[in-house]
């Protein structure tokens, strides 16, 4: 079964106008056309507060010797040294290999995305194995 999805990214916040891609944070939520409902989403983060202060701790020599972070659940699931631009390329490509994994024959057929070369480039890579056209306009099938 060939799903026909809209796919973008929120971001809490952004810098430059609007333009620039600022914010440690971004959801991306992939709607089915059809019913208008949210099949897939996916959260990045490059922040935890729990992280970062022990990263400050340790950084500024105020750790014992052998002190770890304590236990907890991370909420950092993406690179700080990767642009926050690129978590909608990432979420986009989990999501897309999420559903075809979970839901036997179904998968992407159509993807409607805002005009985002980069985004196309990566699917055709990470998905079906890179056998992608090599052109394909803002509504593209993959």
């Amino acid at each position: 079964v060939g799903l026909i999805v809209l796919s973008d990214t929120h971001w809490p916040r952004r810098g430059g106008g609007g333009k620039k891609y600022v914010s440690p944070s971004g959801l991306t939520y992939m709607i089915g056309s059809l019913t208008g409902m949210i099949i897939g989403s996916h959260v990045c983060s490059q922040d935890c507060g729990t992280c970062h202060y022990f990263e400050k701790k340790l950084k500024a020599g105020k750790t014992k010797p052998g002190e770890t972070v304590r236990a907890h659940r991370s909420p950092r699931n993406f690179s700080k040294t990767k642009s926050p631009k690129t978590m909608e390329t990432a979420s986009t490509v989990i999501i897309v290999k999420s559903i075809f994994d979970s839901i036997h024959q179904t998968f992407v057929e159509f993807l409607c995305i805002d005009d985002d070369t980069t985004m196309m480039s990566h699917l055709r890579r990470k998905c079906d194995g890179g056998n992608l056209p090599d052109y394909m306009p803002a509504h593209f099938p993959i």
